[in-house]
């Protein structure tokens, strides 16, 4: 993830310093297309401040060359929450629902539990992921 600093950082050796791209991504550890996607990001925001000299539209576009970057990742697919593991997900919860009504409060399986069982299956998949995975369904299925 590149910092708002590195960015500016970036567009200076490349606009006031007169760097090559692949010099700057030397320089800063960036890959060439990282260097690319700014320095083409700025060029086209320039370019729209040049055609517009509206100050209610150059405002935004002035603001938006010094803005954080954003990175977009609703497209990305789940790696490790598959199918198999959700169905062991559910049978464990499908059998806590089981001891709850037949008075077994103790002997519940917590998320940890889970998720060791989950390990001793052999599935590689964190603490963390299971933990939202339940806490989602539980909303989503208690409205």
């Amino acid at each position: 993830m590149v910092k708002l600093n590195e960015k500016a950082n970036i567009l200076i050796k490349f606009f006031v310093e007169g760097k090559s791209k692949r010099q700057i991504a030397r320089e800063t550890g960036k890959s060439r297309n990282t260097v690319r996607k700014y320095i083409r990001n700025h060029e086209e925001k320039l370019s729209k401040i040049n055609k517009t000299l509206e100050k209610d539209k150059l405002i935004p576009l002035i603001e938006s060359l010094v803005e954080k970057p954003k990175y977009n990742s609703e497209n990305r697919n789940k790696r490790k929450l598959t199918e198999e593991i959700i169905k062991e997900i559910k049978d464990c919860l499908k059998k806590n629902k089981i001891k709850k009504s037949q008075g077994k409060h103790k002997q519940l399986m917590k998320k940890i539990d889970i998720h060791d069982y989950l390990i001793s299956k052999g599935y590689d998949i964190s603490y963390s992921t299971i933990c939202k995975y339940i806490s989602v369904r539980r909303h989503v299925f208690s409205q």
